[in-house]
């Protein structure tokens, strides 16, 4: 056997090696935890209405029904806020932003062929009504929820909902006590006026400066609390804060999420 032969046999094998180091290495970063709680937020599903000044917002209707196909045919267990304290294998916590009605017309059916559970996070003043807290010069108001579209998704018993702050207020500039009355009168007007079970909260619209109210919010509040932040649950489950990613603005990070143990 000639020198040259034995270099490229030599070659090879260190290849062989380093391949064989690279796909451990890859392999043990993204190892799941089988009980790792994936949260995925979502907020205006389909297509971007025109004018439209932030696209991220919205979401694809086949790419959400994609991604939800995927996660099902991954093992993943979709759960609500009532499953937290008992979760299966590869869970995964689907949750709506706002109350759109797009949610209906677009997801719902969806959801419904392929018994996929999911929590809306509403405002409840705006029911039968439009999103009055967005800019109309950003892009078009769009339709939220009717209350009879409610009492359907609520009689699927596929939809579990929760609150987000009174007139879709940014309380990342507000106290702590202005943030809870937010919070809590939501919360009450969900129960009281719309006749829905509250089992859950969220901080949103999200902006870093969230972070820092949430835990003394979820404290007050007794009730699951979402912050759309751009993690996947870092806290341990019995503090009831839960971190979500967006798909649209992290979707490299989501992908590492149903995959890496944290």
């Amino acid at each position: 056997m000639g020198t040259e032969t034995i270099t490229y046999w030599l070659w090879g094998i260190f290849a062989a090696i380093g391949l064989l180091l690279i796909g451990g290495a890859l392999w043990w970063w993204l190892r799941r935890d089988p009980r790792a709680l994936l949260v995925l937020s979502f907020e205006k599903i389909g297509a971007p209405l025109s004018p439209c000044r932030d696209k991220k917002k919205w979401y694809a209707s086949h790419k959400l029904q994609q991604k939800l196909l995927t996660l099902k045919n991954r093992g993943f267990s979709f759960v609500t806020p009532g499953d937290l304290t008992h979760l299966p294998e590869k869970p995964v916590w689907l949750t709506f932003m706002g109350g759109y009605r797009s949610f209906y017309t677009e997801v719902f059916p969806f959801l419904q062929t392929h018994h996929i559970p999911a929590t809306l996070f509403l405002i409840p003043d705006a029911i039968d009504h439009y999103n009055y807290w967005q800019d109309p010069h950003q892009e078009p108001w769009q339709d939220i929820l009717t209350s009879k579209d409610l009492k359907i998704l609520q009689k699927s018993g596929l939809i579990s909902f929760g609150a987000a702050p009174l007139d879709g207020k940014d309380i990342s500039s507000l106290s702590e006590e202005d943030s809870l009355f937010l919070l809590s009168e939501s919360i009450a007007r969900c129960k009281q006026v719309l006749n829905l079970p509250v089992t859950a909260a969220t901080i949103w619209p999200a902006k870093g400066e969230n972070a820092a109210l949430a835990p003394a919010l979820q404290k007050e509040l007794k009730l699951p609390l979402v912050a759309l932040t751009p993690h996947t649950n870092p806290l341990p489950l019995n503090t009831l804060l839960f971190q979500s990613f967006s798909p649209k603005k992290h979707p490299f990070k989501t992908w590492c999420a149903q995959h890496r143990q944290r």
